[in-house]
C-alpha cells in the first residue's frame, strides 16, 4: 500500500499539481483524468484507476466541484487489498500446460484452419469408397464441442465429430476429384482446398471507383455470449447458438461483397464485454455490430426487431433489454456508468444513430418479402456496455423474441437465418454508400 501512496504522489507530482497552476489548467487536468478513468475502466486497470481518480478529487475540489463520489471510489480502490500476480479466486498453476484446451476450435472452414495444442497429435488418410473421396485427419487427445456438417466449396463436404472418448476425426469428402494441401505447425492444422469444378477467371469484374472506398471498409460482427454464457432461453432456443449462426451468415455475406470482416468469436466459447470492443478497436475497424436476441417473459406475445445504439439518452423499455445485456459486465458501479456515458463521443452517437436506421429499415423490408407479423420495434438509444469501448459507429441488433413461439421458430430456421444475415448486410452496405 506504501508503495502505491508513493506511486501516486510521483505521478501527480510529474504531472502538476492543480493548486499550483491557472483555473483553465486544472479544467483541462480535470477533463482528462476523467476521460483516463474511464479509459481505465474499460481496461480493467487498477493503478490507472488510482491515478486518474486522484487527479479528478483534487481539480474538482479547486474548481468548487462535488466528487465526493469519485473520493468514495478512490477510498474503496486504495484501501482494498489485493493479491498480487492472481486473483483471489484462482489458485496458482504449477504446470502451465494444463492451461490448454481440450478442445479443437475451427478458426475458419476455405481455407480450413484448426487450432490444436501441443499434445494434439494428427494422422492423415486418403479413402475412396462408393464412388466418394474420402481426406480423414484423425486428431488424437482432442475433443469436440459439438459435430460440424457443413457444405464448404461447390463439391467438397465437413463433417467433424468425436470417433473416440480421446480421438476426433475430420473428414473432407466429395464425389468428384479434390486435391488439398496441409500443414501441422505452431499449434494450427492448415488445410487448402483444391476443387476443380471451380472456375478460373483471368479477369477480374469491373469495379466502379464509387464503390471502391467503401468495399475496403473493415467489419467486426459481435455474436453475443458464447461459451457459460448461454444468453437468453426460451422454446428450446438458446441465444447464444442462434446469434453465432446469422453472425457466420452475415460474415459470409459481407466477405462476398468485398469487405474485411472479423468476428468477436467462432465458436461456442466465453469473451469478456470488454475484450470484444478491444479487439474491434485493435484491428481498426470501421463498425461494429453486436448480435442479440431479446426476451420478455411477463408477454410472450411481443414479438418484433429492435435495433439500439449507444446513449445517454434512454426509454424504460431499453434499460430493461439493457439490464439483460449488461449482466456479464458486473465490474462497472453506477457511479462509473454515470461517467462513460457523459463522455461519449457526440459524432459517433450520430453516426451509430443513422446505421441503426439503415439496417433496421433494410431488416424489416427484406423479412417483409418472405414472412407475416413481421413487427418493426424501431430504433432505440440505450446504455449497452458492449458498444461503450467502441472508437467507431456501434449498433446491437435484438435480432426477435425467443419468448414469442413464432419467432423462436423461425429464429432456428436456416433460410431465415440466411435471409436476416442478408438484410443486415443490405443495411450496412445503404449506410456505407451514403455516409462515405
Amino acid at each position: 500500500m506504501r508503495f502505491l501512496l508513493l506511486f501516486i504522489f510521483i505521478i501527480t507530482t510529474l504531472f502538476g499539481s492543480c493548486n499550483s497552476v491557472s483555473l483553465s489548467k486544472t479544467y483541462q487536468i480535470y477533463s482528462t483524468a476523467k476521460q483516463d478513468y474511464i479509459k481505465a475502466i474499460l481496461d480493467e486497470n487498477r493503478n490507472k484507476k488510482v491515478i486518474a481518480l486522484k487527479k479528478i478529487v483534487d481539480c474538482g475540489k479547486v474548481l468548487g466541484f462535488n466528487v465526493s463520489k469519485y473520493e468514495i471510489q478512490l477510498k474503496k480502490l486504495t484501501n482494498k487489498k489485493v493479491k498480487k500476480n492472481t486473483p483471489h479466486k484462482y489458485k496458482p498453476i504449477k504446470n502451465p500446460l494444463k492451461l490448454e484446451s481440450k478442445y479443437i476450435k475451427v478458426i475458419s472452414y476455405n481455407p480450413l484452419k484448426i487450432k490444436l495444442n501441443s499434445k494434439m497429435r494428427v494422422k492423415y488418410l486418403t479413402l475412396n469408397r462408393k464412388g466418394k473421396l474420402y481426406k480423414i485427419f484423425d486428431i488424437y487427445n482432442a475433443k469436440i464441442n459439438r459435430k460440424i456438417s457443413k457444405k464448404i466449396t461447390q463439391n467438397i463436404y465437413l463433417i467433424a465429430a468425436q470417433n473416440m472418448p480421446n480421438k476426433v476425426r475430420v473428414v473432407l469428402y466429395s464425389r468428384k476429384k479434390f486435391k488439398i494441401k496441409y500443414s501441422n505447425k505452431h499449434k494450427y492444422l492448415n488445410i487448402t482446398l483444391f476443387d476443380k469444378s471451380i472456375p478460373k477467371y483471368t479477369k477480374m469484374p469491373k469495379i466502379k471507383e464509387k464503390l471502391k472506398k467503401y468495399k475496403q471498409k473493415i467489419i467486426v460482427i459481435d455474436p453475443g455470449h458464447g461459451g457459460k454464457d448461454y444468453g437468453g432461453i426460451a422454446n428450446g432456443v438458446r441465444e447464444k447458438d442462434i446469434v453465432l449462426r446469422i453472425g457466420l451468415y452475415l460474415r459470409d455475406e459481407l466477405k462476398r461483397r468485398g469487405y474485411k470482416v472479423y468476428m468477436t468469436r467462432y465458436g461456442d466459447y466465453f469473451v469478456k464485454l470488454s475484450t470484444r470492443t478491444k479487439f474491434a478497436n485493435r484491428h481498426n475497424a470501421d463498425l461494429f455490430i453486436s448480435l442479440h436476441c431479446n426476451i420478455f417473459r411477463d408477454n410472450p406475445n411481443i414479438k418484433g426487431v429492435t435495433t439500439y445504439y449507444l446513449s445517454p439518452a434512454r426509454t424504460k423499455r431499453a434499460e430493461r433489454v439493457a439490464k439483460l445485456e449488461n449482466s456479464a459486465f458486473r465490474e462497472l458501479k453506477s457511479i462509473n456508468q454515470k461517467v462513460v456515458l457523459n463522455f461519449l463521443n457526440k459524432n459517433r452517437i450520430i453516426q451509430s444513430d443513422k446505421m441503426a436506421m439503415d439496417i433496421q429499415r433494410n431488416i424489416i423490408f427484406n423479412l417483409r418479402k418472405y414472412y407475416k407479423n413481421i413487427e418493426d420495434r424501431g430504433v432505440r438509444p440505450a446504455p449497452f456496455w458492449v458498444l461503450v469501448g467502441t472508437q467507431m459507429p456501434s449498433i446491437l441488433l435484438e435480432t426477435g423474441f425467443l419468448t414469442n413461439k413464432l419467432e423462436a421458430k423461425r429464429l432456428k430456421n436456416r433460410s431465415y437465418q440466411k435471409r436476416y444475415a442478408k438484410a443486415i448486410a443490405d443495411g450496412i452496405e445503404s449506410y456505407l454508400i451514403k455516409n462515405q
